[in-house]
């Protein structure tokens, strides 16, 4: 509103004033100022619908507000003007509906080309690259991509090949990803499970945050947990609670256990 700019442009007005000040009493350089401190703050799928829960106490709120709000473009825009509607009495199903109608086509489906975002607690997010949706269900999503380089598997010590295939599957809702690495034979070279925030189908990525721990799985049976050091490193410094780090290395212990989960 008017009164709210006006108010705005005082308190910069008054800001120049004493910055004026400041300056003319200190030597160049000086600090005049603190300046306000900015960052990214990555809310995971469970931080998104635990949002979504408190703004509904207070506003009407389409299940998976955060999430799509997050999409940006058309989605955010869409999910905008179907908050709209419920706030001025409009039936909610049917709201709902055409919410969903509307989105659904910005969405990956089978056959879609997307990229994988793996995010780092430290808030790095790398790229893995371009990945084609093999399968999408209300349930499960299979993705593959195809390896550019030669190397070597960390964890599984074998060759890795320009031409092989990682295969990567995950049920909607779990906290851990499933990947095997074939040759250009199709033979089963290895595979992680790796441990992390359930994932995020956006319209052009999927994403998720990594949580450091992987279990390994050898094609001769064997098997074991990699990077424990750096899930306890997280944790000493702040960056993931004691209740998730117990989670995750309770799961990583079961996940060990239970070889069937990759058969």
């Amino acid at each position: 509103s008017k009164k709210i700019l006006e108010e705005e442009a005082t308190k910069l007005a008054e800001k120049a004033k004493t910055l004026e000040k400041l300056s003319a009493s200190k030597d160049a350089p000086s600090l005049l100022l603190e300046a306000s401190y900015f960052m990214d703050i990555e809310f995971p799928s469970a931080s998104k619908k635990k949002l979504d829960e408190l703004r509904g106490y207070v506003t009407a709120t389409i299940e998976g507000h955060h999430f799509y709000k997050s999409c940006g473009g058309r989605v955010s825009a869409t999910l905008e003007m179907a908050e709209r509607l419920l706030e001025k009495g409009e039936c909610a199903s049917e709201v709902k509906e055409m919410f969903r109608r509307q989105v659904e086509p910005e969405f990956p489906e089978e056959g879609s080309i997307v990229d994988v975002k793996h995010v780092k607690l430290s808030g790095s997010v790398f790229n893995l690259g371009k990945a084609t949706i093999e399968s999408l269900d209300a349930d499960r999503l299979t993705y593959s991509r195809t390896i550019k380089c030669d190397g070597i598997y960390d964890g599984l010590n074998v060759p890795k090949e320009a031409g092989d295939k990682a295969v990567s599957e995950t049920i909607l809702g779990e906290d851990y990803i499933i990947t095997k690495y074939l040759s250009k034979d199709g033979v089963l070279k290895g595979a992680y499970v790796n441990l992390n925030t359930p994932v995020e189908i956006y319209p052009n990525a999927i994403r998720y945050v990594d949580l450091e721990v992987d279990v390994c799985l050898l094609p001769d049976g064997s098997k074991k947990i990699l990077e424990v050091n750096k899930l306890e490193g997280a944790l000493n410094r702040g960056l993931i609670s004691k209740q998730l780090f117990e989670k995750t290395l309770k799961k990583a212990k079961r996940i060990l256990e239970d070889i069937e989960i990759i058969s």
